[in-house]
Protein backbone atom coordinates (compact mmCIF):
# COMPACT_ATOMS: atom_id res chain seq x y z
CA UNK A 1 0.00 0.00 0.00
CA UNK A 2 3.20 2.57 0.89
CA UNK A 3 4.71 1.53 -2.62
CA UNK A 4 1.21 2.32 -4.46
CA UNK A 5 0.78 5.74 -2.20
CA UNK A 6 4.06 6.85 -3.72
CA UNK A 7 3.60 6.01 -6.78
CA UNK A 8 0.77 8.01 -7.10
CA UNK A 9 2.71 10.77 -5.72
CA UNK A 10 6.73 10.84 -6.72
CA UNK A 11 7.20 12.01 -10.15
CA UNK A 12 10.83 11.95 -10.57
CA UNK A 13 12.10 8.86 -12.65
CA UNK A 14 14.96 8.06 -9.94
CA UNK A 15 12.47 7.05 -7.34
CA UNK A 16 10.05 5.75 -9.83
CA UNK A 17 12.88 3.02 -10.28
CA UNK A 18 13.36 2.51 -6.77
CA UNK A 19 9.70 1.57 -6.01
CA UNK A 20 9.34 -0.32 -8.74
CA UNK A 21 12.40 -2.56 -7.46
CA UNK A 22 10.17 -2.39 -4.62
CA UNK A 23 6.68 -3.64 -5.52
CA UNK A 24 8.73 -6.29 -7.53
CA UNK A 25 10.49 -7.56 -3.96
CA UNK A 26 7.10 -7.18 -2.24
CA UNK A 27 5.28 -9.29 -4.75
CA UNK A 28 8.29 -12.32 -4.74
CA UNK A 29 8.17 -12.13 -1.17
CA UNK A 30 4.69 -12.36 -0.86
CA UNK A 31 4.42 -15.21 -4.01
CA UNK A 32 7.44 -17.17 -1.70
CA UNK A 33 5.13 -16.74 1.47
CA UNK A 34 2.51 -18.37 -0.08
CA UNK A 35 4.14 -21.02 -1.55
CA UNK A 36 5.51 -22.03 1.74
CA UNK A 37 2.30 -21.99 3.08
CA UNK A 38 0.66 -23.91 0.58
CA UNK A 39 3.44 -26.79 0.82
CA UNK A 40 2.72 -26.39 5.11
CA UNK A 41 -0.93 -27.19 4.62
CA UNK A 42 -0.27 -30.25 1.90
CA UNK A 43 2.33 -31.61 4.92
CA UNK A 44 0.07 -31.54 6.95
CA UNK A 45 -3.10 -33.41 5.37
CA UNK A 46 -5.25 -30.65 5.08
CA UNK A 47 -4.39 -30.66 0.72
CA UNK A 48 -4.88 -27.89 -1.22
CA UNK A 49 -7.48 -25.97 -0.06
CA UNK A 50 -9.87 -24.63 -2.69
CA UNK A 51 -12.87 -21.45 -3.02
CA UNK A 52 -14.73 -23.64 -5.77
CA UNK A 53 -17.58 -21.00 -7.21
CA UNK A 54 -19.21 -20.17 -10.54
CA UNK A 55 -16.83 -18.20 -12.41
CA UNK A 56 -18.08 -15.56 -15.38
CA UNK A 57 -14.87 -13.72 -15.87
CA UNK A 58 -11.83 -16.03 -15.32
CA UNK A 59 -10.70 -14.57 -18.90
CA UNK A 60 -10.29 -11.25 -17.96
CA UNK A 61 -8.59 -12.89 -14.33
CA UNK A 62 -6.35 -14.76 -16.36
CA UNK A 63 -5.48 -11.47 -18.77
CA UNK A 64 -5.11 -9.75 -15.47
CA UNK A 65 -2.56 -12.23 -14.21
CA UNK A 66 -0.09 -11.89 -17.46
CA UNK A 67 -0.34 -8.21 -17.09
CA UNK A 68 0.75 -8.19 -13.58
CA UNK A 69 3.79 -10.46 -15.19
CA UNK A 70 4.76 -8.81 -18.03
CA UNK A 71 4.69 -5.66 -15.85
CA UNK A 72 7.08 -6.92 -13.73
CA UNK A 73 9.46 -8.79 -16.58
CA UNK A 74 8.83 -5.69 -19.39
CA UNK A 75 11.72 -6.99 -21.39
CA UNK A 76 9.75 -10.03 -22.43
CA UNK A 77 7.27 -10.73 -24.74
CA UNK A 78 4.38 -12.48 -23.45
CA UNK A 79 1.95 -13.24 -26.62
CA UNK A 80 -1.37 -13.78 -25.25
CA UNK A 81 -4.65 -16.51 -26.94
CA UNK A 82 -7.39 -16.95 -24.25
CA UNK A 83 -10.70 -17.01 -25.59
CA UNK A 84 -13.36 -18.11 -22.43
CA UNK A 85 -16.93 -17.48 -22.73
CA UNK A 86 -19.82 -18.21 -20.40
CA UNK A 87 -19.11 -19.50 -16.95
CA UNK A 88 -17.18 -22.33 -15.15
CA UNK A 89 -16.58 -23.58 -11.57
CA UNK A 90 -13.51 -24.07 -10.34
CA UNK A 91 -11.33 -21.20 -7.40
CA UNK A 92 -10.49 -18.67 -9.82
CA UNK A 93 -7.59 -17.60 -7.52
CA UNK A 94 -5.91 -20.79 -7.82
CA UNK A 95 -6.55 -21.06 -11.88
CA UNK A 96 -4.41 -17.75 -11.74
CA UNK A 97 -1.81 -19.05 -9.42
CA UNK A 98 -1.27 -22.51 -11.78
CA UNK A 99 -1.43 -19.95 -14.54
CA UNK A 100 1.60 -17.35 -12.42
CA UNK A 101 3.92 -19.80 -11.81
CA UNK A 102 3.86 -21.90 -14.82
CA UNK A 103 4.12 -17.79 -16.69
CA UNK A 104 7.40 -17.56 -13.93
CA UNK A 105 8.98 -20.84 -15.04
CA UNK A 106 8.64 -19.74 -18.46
CA UNK A 107 10.22 -16.55 -17.67
CA UNK A 108 12.65 -17.65 -15.36
CA UNK A 109 13.97 -20.93 -17.43
CA UNK A 110 12.77 -19.81 -20.97
CA UNK A 111 15.15 -18.64 -23.75
CA UNK A 112 14.98 -14.64 -23.31
CA UNK A 113 15.19 -13.49 -26.74
CA UNK A 114 11.92 -15.70 -27.81
CA UNK A 115 8.20 -14.74 -26.87
CA UNK A 116 6.10 -16.67 -24.34
CA UNK A 117 2.67 -17.57 -25.55
CA UNK A 118 -0.07 -18.40 -23.56
CA UNK A 119 -3.25 -20.17 -24.55
CA UNK A 120 -6.59 -20.88 -22.96
CA UNK A 121 -9.63 -22.14 -24.38
CA UNK A 122 -12.72 -24.45 -23.88
CA UNK A 123 -12.90 -27.48 -26.45
CA UNK A 124 -14.63 -30.45 -26.58
CA UNK A 125 -16.17 -29.44 -22.65
CA UNK A 126 -12.55 -29.44 -21.34
CA UNK A 127 -10.46 -26.36 -19.83
CA UNK A 128 -7.51 -26.42 -21.47
CA UNK A 129 -4.94 -23.31 -20.41
CA UNK A 130 -0.88 -23.65 -21.83
CA UNK A 131 2.17 -22.14 -21.48
CA UNK A 132 4.87 -22.18 -24.22
CA UNK A 133 8.49 -20.82 -24.54
CA UNK A 134 11.42 -21.43 -26.32
CA UNK A 135 15.04 -22.24 -25.15
CA UNK A 136 17.02 -25.20 -24.40
CA UNK A 137 15.13 -28.85 -23.95
CA UNK A 138 13.81 -30.47 -20.63
CA UNK A 139 15.94 -33.47 -20.49
CA UNK A 140 13.76 -36.55 -20.29
CA UNK A 141 15.47 -37.62 -16.81
CA UNK A 142 14.69 -34.08 -15.55
CA UNK A 143 10.68 -34.23 -16.12
CA UNK A 144 9.77 -36.88 -13.75
CA UNK A 145 11.24 -34.64 -10.88
CA UNK A 146 10.11 -31.35 -12.05
CA UNK A 147 6.77 -31.37 -9.74
CA UNK A 148 8.73 -32.15 -6.86
CA UNK A 149 8.87 -29.84 -4.10
CA UNK A 150 12.10 -28.14 -3.92
CA UNK A 151 13.30 -29.26 -6.72
CA UNK A 152 15.60 -26.83 -8.99
CA UNK A 153 17.51 -27.57 -12.15
CA UNK A 154 21.17 -27.43 -11.06
CA UNK A 155 22.18 -25.15 -14.19
CA UNK A 156 19.27 -22.58 -12.20
CA UNK A 157 19.64 -22.31 -8.69
CA UNK A 158 20.78 -18.90 -8.35
CA UNK A 159 16.92 -17.79 -9.88
CA UNK A 160 15.85 -17.25 -6.32
CA UNK A 161 13.02 -19.33 -6.09
CA UNK A 162 12.23 -22.27 -3.84
CA UNK A 163 11.90 -24.76 -6.32
CA UNK A 164 8.01 -24.97 -5.34
CA UNK A 165 6.10 -23.26 -8.52
CA UNK A 166 5.55 -26.33 -10.28
CA UNK A 167 4.93 -28.56 -7.20
CA UNK A 168 1.97 -26.05 -6.35
CA UNK A 169 0.89 -26.03 -10.17
CA UNK A 170 0.36 -29.89 -9.74
CA UNK A 171 -1.29 -29.59 -6.53
CA UNK A 172 -3.46 -27.23 -7.62
CA UNK A 173 -4.59 -29.72 -10.74
CA UNK A 174 -4.95 -32.47 -8.76
CA UNK A 175 -7.43 -30.46 -6.13
CA UNK A 176 -9.41 -29.62 -9.53
CA UNK A 177 -9.00 -33.38 -10.75
CA UNK A 178 -7.57 -32.51 -13.87
CA UNK A 179 -4.09 -33.19 -15.62
CA UNK A 180 -0.55 -31.21 -16.03
CA UNK A 181 1.47 -32.62 -18.61
CA UNK A 182 4.68 -30.94 -20.61
CA UNK A 183 6.41 -31.69 -23.50
CA UNK A 184 9.57 -30.47 -24.32
CA UNK A 185 11.76 -30.65 -27.79
CA UNK A 186 14.88 -28.44 -29.31
CA UNK A 187 11.77 -26.08 -30.15
CA UNK A 188 10.11 -25.58 -27.62
CA UNK A 189 8.49 -26.41 -24.11
CA UNK A 190 4.84 -26.35 -23.52
CA UNK A 191 3.26 -26.73 -19.81
CA UNK A 192 -0.65 -27.54 -20.62
CA UNK A 193 -3.59 -27.68 -17.59
CA UNK A 194 -6.96 -29.48 -18.69
CA UNK A 195 -9.42 -29.86 -16.77
CA UNK A 196 -13.63 -30.22 -17.06
CA UNK A 197 -14.96 -27.41 -14.52
CA UNK A 198 -18.03 -28.07 -14.60
CA UNK A 199 -18.79 -25.92 -17.42
CA UNK A 200 -21.70 -23.60 -18.75
CA UNK A 201 -19.29 -22.07 -21.44
CA UNK A 202 -19.50 -21.20 -25.27
CA UNK A 203 -16.76 -22.87 -26.77
CA UNK A 204 -14.55 -20.65 -28.74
Amino acid sequence: MGVDFLKDHVTDATSQKILARMDSSATRMKRLISDVMDLTRGKMGNGMQLNVKTVNNLQDMLIHTIDELSGLHPQREIQTHIDIQGSVNCDPERIAQLLSNLLINAIVHGDPQQAIEVNASIENGVFALSVTNGGEPIRPEVVDKLFQPFWRNESNKQTGGLGLGLFIASQITSAHDGSLTVSSDENRTIFTFQATLGLNAIEG
